[in-house]
């Protein structure tokens, strides 16, 4: 019996998109989360980052980012047991895919200009372009307010109309992954 380690690491990327989607709630309260990003490349590890303000008890405000990413390498690596890999294979679920959490504090000003430039870009909520293909590159961008939220969703540069958006979240995600904070 021969097993196919690519259905299950397919299996386990599925499960890897979900998580990333479910909101994370740090330990800390009250927490507002302010925006999230998720980053899919095809054959890299996949990517949240989602910024949060906090009020401290001083009636202050701080920020800070939550960077989730897969780690499809160890995920992988579980499937050289062979128990692990039956399993895995019969019973979905039994890998549970790693997702390494990091914190980071943030500066006020820089998620004010970034919230500042999010709010002023002009975007259709519907896309005038389909992109079809293969192997590409998935990107949301989800903003929270306490009443309100927005989510897009494209694939690799997006459609034509959300391109001031999405040339923006490549620039937020650029500096991210600078590690510039």
């Amino acid at each position: 019996m021969e097993l196919d380690k690519n259905y299950i690491i397919h299996q386990l990327e599925n499960q890897v998109a979900g998580l990333l989607r479910q909101k994370y709630l740090p330990e800390e309260r009250p927490i507002e989360s302010m925006f999230q990003i998720i980053y899919e490349p095809p054959f890299e590890e996949k990517v949240s980052l989602e910024i949060f303000k906090n009020i401290n008890q001083e009636n202050t405000e701080c920020y800070f980012v939550i960077r989730s990413v897969w780690d499809k390498a160890e995920d992988c690596s579980k499937l050289d047991v062979p128990l692990v890999a039956l399993k895995a294979k019969y019973n979905k679920g039994q890998i549970i895919p790693t997702i390494k959490r990091e914190k980071t504090y943030i500066d006020k000003s820089i998620v004010d200009e970034m919230f500042f430039q999010l709010s002023n870009i002009k975007v259709s909520p519907i896309p005038n372009k389909i992109s079809t293909g293969f192997d590409g590159t998935t990107c949301e961008l989800r903003v929270n307010s306490i009443c309100n939220s927005c989510h897009f969703r494209w694939w690799e540069e997006g459609p034509e109309n959300w391109s001031e958006l999405t040339g923006y979240v490549e620039k937020i995600l650029e500096y991210f992954n600078e590690g510039e904070i």
